[in-house]
């Protein structure tokens, strides 16, 4: 699991942190931003009725990783497939469920060139409480804790050692409107500001940071209530220019020049 932090983050928008400390650089950035928050303002983005099915990335046009979920019959995830072309790295979840609840959850990774590389974690005893969930794995040293308020994350911690304890942990702060302020996230803090106008049009939280974002979304919790298009680390300002589709589910967002990704749903 621990390996798999490379191709979770590039495919959630992660790898594209890096730091720019050129002061004219944060100048510009901080007009776009300015810029952007205008443009929002004045269109209300409706939320997503749809369900999350796929995203890509594509770096000068070719596509280089994939990121796509898998439904039952009654529209709940029992699949998750993420693949990153240019390392011929893939990563699986399969999901169990007893009655509506999530009972197992295996997760594989899996590497053409170095098979030291390949994982099987099988979270087999879950435990769920009104603001909290455990997944301990009977069979590996893995354990993750998600604490959350009302469906929205406040802290994770990924164990990568059990005895003596050891892990990842990620913090998460909101405003009154439960809009994401700041994370914690590879030692680092991060902000964020310039929310899109309407909630619950990006149900994969694309531009927040985490490296958890798979079981979020296999549980059903939140980052945010709104997406929000700017990320802040310092001096180093990040700004996302996304497109929606009928001014409801985030279809495209671009973050580089000649980078972007691309979102696609069905309807349940």
């Amino acid at each position: 699991m621990k390996k798999s932090t490379f191709i979770l983050l590039l495919l959630f928008f992660t790898s594209i942190v890096s730091c720019n400390t050129d002061d004219n650089v944060a100048d510009e950035n901080e007009e776009q931003e300015q810029e952007q928050e205008q443009e929002q303002e004045q269109e209300l983005i409706y939320p997503c009725d749809k369900l999350y099915k796929k995203s890509r990335l594509f770096e000068y046009e070719a596509p280089t990783a994939i990121h796509e979920v898998f439904y039952d019959s009654n529209y709940r995830i029992n699949e998750i497939f993420s693949a990153d072309y240019t390392t011929i790295t893939s990563f699986q979840y399969n999901i169990v469920y007893e009655g509506e609840a999530v009972s197992k959850i295996v997760f594989k990774s899996m590497n053409e060139y170095d098979s030291t590389f390949n994982t099987v974690i099988e979270y087999d005893d879950i435990v769920i409480t009104d603001t909290s969930f455990t997944l301990n794995s009977s069979l590996s040293d893995n354990k993750i804790e998600i604490f959350h308020t009302d469906g929205y994350v406040d802290n994770t911690r990924y164990y990568y050692s059990i005895n003596p304890p050891m892990y990842n942990e990620e913090f998460y702060t909101r405003n009154e409107q439960n809009q994401i302020v700041s994370n914690t996230f590879s030692n680092s803090t991060y902000t964020y500001s310039n929310y899109v106008n309407g909630e619950d049009n990006d149900p994969i939280g694309s531009t927040i940071l985490s490296d958890l974002k798979d079981i979020i979304l296999i549980l059903k919790l939140k980052y945010s209530s709104s997406t929000p298009l700017t990320l802040t680390r310092n001096s180093y300002i990040k700004n996302y220019t996304p497109e929606f589709e009928g001014n409801s589910c985030i279809i495209k967002n671009i973050f580089e020049e000649n980078r972007y990704f691309t979102f696609e749903y069905i309807i349940p």
